[in-house]
């Protein structure tokens, strides 16, 4: 619930304006048009004394957290419609009903149009309006939020050496930060609470990770944006999402939100992204690295776990160095170079800022001991994002793409196939794992719906011990090679031969430092596109295949 001693009782008619308000003092009505009138004395005496039946001082949008006095907020959340909470909310107490239609109880009622909209911002109104406090930045769209997030947090705290972040890894308002899996930071009142806190402890910015949920549900109603920026907009086959429409009715949502001064800004490398944008009357910028774009970058160097690029912003011209590797992450890169410069800061200290982050976990996180192969951790757990990473660390290898693949994740069988065409398409060997029980029956069902996207499902290998996986694909690398450990990311897991818990980073390390004999050198070289096209089309389609092995088949023992 949100409740707030030192925040003053907050007037719902000042706060909407269009509302119908009903009180139960001689059934008086009035809209927020009338009670703004009263409250200037141009009303009877009898009309502004019901001023008084909708000040607010806390809310509550479950029953069963009312308490005497409370506002309860009648949501209708589809499942269940609080509205038919509404009068068991009134006899444990509550003074004020706000909701969407009229209702049979004896308190002042404020009608509102959307309750869960309304929810948000009686949230934030009751919190001092934090946003309006803060430097805030919205990062939304369909991949890349967490990592542009980090990004644009690391360049951001260069403004008062602090900044408020909320991404999926985890929240922070800078004094302390939760794990998202201890604590998700996702409602309206979580959001509200939190930047509050960010405003107390005298942070100058905020950034906010929107994901679809939270679009979709009108979390964020009641915050206000200083900079919306766009990674981009695309549906993926076999998510559980909703349309390209749905998605862009609920981002139009959140333009409304910008502040009088706010900016939209969106990678223009992602076509049906700019080509949207083109069509809306909205302040836009945009950034990219194939498109024309008001900030652009060109990427001059690769080595095996880093890359350089080389930035144009209005006249200034500046390098950046980053160990995050692909096109992918080099068009974060730019995002985040993008947003202080609409922020008004000096490209020098923006591109120090960026640089500073140096690994994001479990997304493409590189394991280093001193061998002369790659190997990359990354969650890659849709089939968009695995066929982006294959692309990343092709780019950066001169030799075979090798690949470990958890197939343990809750996807559909049209998800996994996707993931059974990118892996055959964009691999030169694949070893598929099951960290959940680790037996071949339970990875049979999943693997099998992986395997229906395999031209030829005699291809990969079958070993469900995840850290007996790494060791013989390992063996297998030579120089020059690069090794994708895909599906877990950085959670921890458990097996057979390592009862102990670990994650990929820990296991791979281990198996890195044991004395090994000289591997064989690898001539081969494979170049992939650069094209943003490219990195996400429709299950890596243009990534060539090469070097297939034959069939192996491992059980466990």
């Amino acid at each position: 619930m949100v409740a707030y001693q030192d925040v003053p009782a907050i007037d719902l008619r000042a706060l909407w304006s269009d509302a119908h308000f009903i009180s139960v003092k001689g059934n008086a009505q009035s809209s927020g048009k009338a009670a703004r009138s009263a409250s200037k004395g141009k009303q009877k005496k009898t009309h502004s004394v019901l001023l008084t039946d909708f000040l607010v001082n806390r809310a509550v949008e479950r029953v069963d957290q009312v308490k005497p006095g409370d506002a309860f907020v009648a949501i209708d959340i589809g499942e269940h419609d609080g509205h038919a909470d509404a009068i068991a909310a009134v006899a444990a107490g509550a003074s004020v009903v706000v909701c969407e239609r009229y209702l049979p109880v004896a308190v002042p009622q404020c009608i509102v149009e959307d309750s869960r909209q309304a929810w948000g911002e009686l949230c934030h109104a009751l919190v001092n309006q934090p946003t309006e406090n803060l430097i805030t930045i919205a990062i939304m769209g369909s991949h890349g939020k967490t990592t542009l997030n980090l990004l644009a947090s690391s360049m951001m705290k260069t403004i008062g050496k602090k900044v408020a972040y909320r991404n999926s890894i985890a929240t922070s308002d800078s004094a302390t930060q939760v794990a998202a899996k201890d604590g998700a930071v996702n409602t309206a009142k979580s959001l509200a609470k939190w930047l509050a806190g960010a405003v107390k402890q005298g942070v100058p910015s905020a950034v906010v990770e929107v994901d679809q949920e939270m679009l979709y549900q009108g979390q964020t109603a009641g915050m206000k944006y200083d900079l919306i920026l766009i990674t981009s907009l695309r549906t993926e086959v076999g998510s559980t999402g909703g349309t390209l429409e749905q998605l862009q009715q609920a981002m139009l949502r959140q333009f409304a939100q910008l502040k009088e001064h706010g900016v939209i800004l969106y990678n223009a490398d992602d076509a049906p992204l700019s080509r949207w944008m083109e069509s809306l009357a909205m302040p836009t910028m945009s950034y990219g690295l194939d498109a024309d774009a008001d900030i652009r970058a060109r990427v001059i160097e690769r080595e095996l776990t880093e890359q350089t690029m080389m930035i144009t912003a209005g006249r200034t011209v500046m390098p950046l160095r980053s160990t995050l590797i692909g096109s992918h992450n080099a068009r974060h890169l730019l995002g985040a170079v993008a947003a202080g410069y609409v922020c008004g800061l000096e490209l020098s200290e923006i591109v120090g800022g960026v640089e500073k982050l140096q690994r994001i976990p479990g997304r493409l996180q590189s394991v280093i001991a001193g061998q002369d192969f790659g190997v990359f951790v990354d969650q890659a757990d849709t089939a968009e994002r695995l066929a982006v990473s294959l692309h990343a660390v092709r780019q950066h290898s001169t030799g075979r793409v090798l690949c470990v693949m958890d197939v343990s994740q809750p996807n559909s069988h049209a998800m996994l196939a996707a993931m059974g065409k990118v892996l055959e398409r964009g691999t030169s060997e694949v070893c598929l794992t099951h960290i959940e029980g680790g037996t071949f029956k339970s990875v049979q069902n999943r693997a099998f719906a992986l395997l229906d996207g395999f031209e030829n499902p005699a291809l990969p290998h079958i070993l469900p011990d995840r850290d007996r996986a790494i060791e013989w694909i390992m063996q297998r690398a030579k120089s020059g090679d690069v090794i994708l450990l895909a599906g877990c990311g950085d959670s921890t897991w458990t097996s057979k031969s390592r009862p102990e818990s670990t994650n990929d980073i820990q296991a791979a390390g281990h198996w890195l430092r044991q004395p090994k004999p000289a591997p064989e050198t690898s001539l081969a070289k494979v170049v992939g596109s650069s094209t943003y096209s490219e990195d996400i089309g429709s299950a890596a389609s243009n990534v060539a295949r090469h070097d297939k092995p034959s069939l192996k088949l491992f059980r466990p023992e």
